[in-house]
């Protein structure tokens, strides 16, 4: 099959494309490093850069084994660590925060620091990450305001949170000369929700999927800076419902091999992020994510890149680790240039105060066949107990390549065979050597 192209626009962003946008830009006064994010890319010292971001979660897994883990993580390639702060796993009763143990952000990004990898924080307040409430403490259920909202008195929970996050990682934001690059607000905003496990399985109850749109984003940011915590590429996810505005905020994706999360008796489809698209045009809406901002003034830039999928007790879909690298091969060329794989690294949920799943101090868990009470291995390349898996190799020699060659990469623009975009993805049989389970893309 041969594929010809025809280039219908120029390879290389425009003069205005390549101005660096003011929100996004940030100075390390030690040594003199700045960061700045133009249309197209991520700008580093002034040259263009692609950087490889994965995720681990650090509550999720013993603080002694913390150390090898991130040091396996930066030779996969790895070079911006990205991790969820769980609300539930530091205020699990309500004003009593706990740092300590595996739940010690502080020295887990002094780890992180030590052997140059970069954070990503994703600091919440909703995280979802299959986590008890997505996150949220078990205490806020039933309070008489709406969580993921601008009632005052939530935002005043939120801002005793983040004044908490704040001083744990006091210094270590990259305008102090730390590691933290990038700061995530909420997850999956007025878009995704999940189950409060103080409610019955038969009768369940959702968190709040969040209102006040962007303003209740731009108050969050205000309460982070109050916080102190500031770096130079502030996010938010983009997919579905999200009010994500791009002047303030770069939209972050991602995709996944199955959908899990679906009722069991809708059957799995085939999954469009194995289909190159044009991810730089204007009109989100028009991909099926059905939000819409213009995607052109910002990078495509990923946070959730399926590196493996969590099972629930109804959906246990088996992620072939050929399908890992070859998603990240679609996001490149498709226009990706922030690629971010959730999550690269498995892990466990700590034990709660009465010893049931963190989160619950009644002790309570209700809704296993939705959250995993324990086990959060995801078949990720590094898994729950530290195992390396294919995927990891496989992913490692395409990171290792973008590190090396990433910045001539990022500028250039993708583009579509003649006579329009990729429609049908071929997969790839292992056994025959050749395309296999679908039609030859036209």
């Amino acid at each position: 099959m041969s594929i010809r192209f025809k280039i219908t626009n120029d390879v290389f962003p425009s003069a205005d494309e390549l101005r660096p946008i003011p929100a996004f830009r940030g100075e390390n006064p030690r040594n003199g490093d700045c960061v700045e994010v133009n249309a197209s890319h991520i700008m580093r010292n002034g040259r263009p850069c692609l950087p490889v971001m994965g995720e681990f979660h650090y509550s999720r897994y013993p603080r002694e084994e913390w150390e090898l883990e991130i040091l396996k993580i930066k030779a996969g390639g790895i070079r911006i660590l990205a991790t969820y702060i769980f609300w539930n796993h530091h205020e699990e009763k309500r004003g009593v925060f706990n740092w300590s143990g595996q739940r010690d952000l502080r020295a887990f990004i002094g780890l992180c620091k030590k052997h140059g990898l970069e954070v990503a924080l994703r600091i919440g307040p909703f995280a979802h990450g299959e986590a008890r409430n997505g996150g949220l403490p078990d205490w806020l259920y039933a309070q008489p305001f709406e969580a993921r909202s601008n009632d005052p008195r939530y935002l005043a929970l939120v801002e005793r949170l983040f004044g908490e996050i704040g001083r744990q990682t006091s210094g270590f934001m990259f305008g102090d000369g730390g590691p933290v690059v990038a700061i995530q607000l909420e997850n999956e905003f007025m878009d995704s929700a999940a189950p409060w496990e103080t409610t019955h399985v038969e009768a369940v109850e959702f968190t709040p999927r969040g209102s006040g749109g962007v303003e209740h984003l731009r108050k969050l940011r205000e309460l982070a800076r109050q916080a102190g915590l500031v770096a130079p590429i502030l996010t938010a996810t983009g997919w579905g419902l999200s009010p994500v505005s791009e002047e303030e905020f770069i939209p972050v994706f991602g995709g996944y091999a199955f959908h899990p999360w679906i009722d069991a008796s809708i059957p799995q489809q085939p999954s469009d992020n194995y289909v190159f698209r044009d991810l730089l045009s204007a009109d989100v809406g028009a991909r099926g994510w059905g939000t819409k901002f213009d995607a052109s003034r910002v990078p495509y830039a990923c946070c959730e890149l399926g590196s493996g999928v969590q099972v629930f007790y109804k959906n246990r879909p088996v992620v072939p680790p050929e399908s890992v690298d070859s998603m990240l091969v679609v996001a490149l060329g498709s226009g990706a240039n922030l690629p971010g794989f959730y999550v690269y690294h498995g892990g466990t949920n700590p034990e709660g105060m009465a010893g049931g799943g963190a989160g619950g101090v009644a002790g309570g868990f209700l809704n296993e066949h939705r959250c995993p009470r324990f086990s959060y291995d995801f078949q990720a390349p590094v898994g729950e107990f530290g195992q390396v898996r294919e995927s990891y190799h496989r992913l490692r020699r395409l990171f290792l390549f973008l590190n090396t060659w990433g910045g001539e990469l990022a500028p250039m623009r993708a583009v579509s065979p003649e006579g329009g975009p990729v429609t049908e993805a071929v997969l790839h049989d292992r056994q025959e050597g050749r395309g296999g389970g679908g039609r030859e893309a036209t």
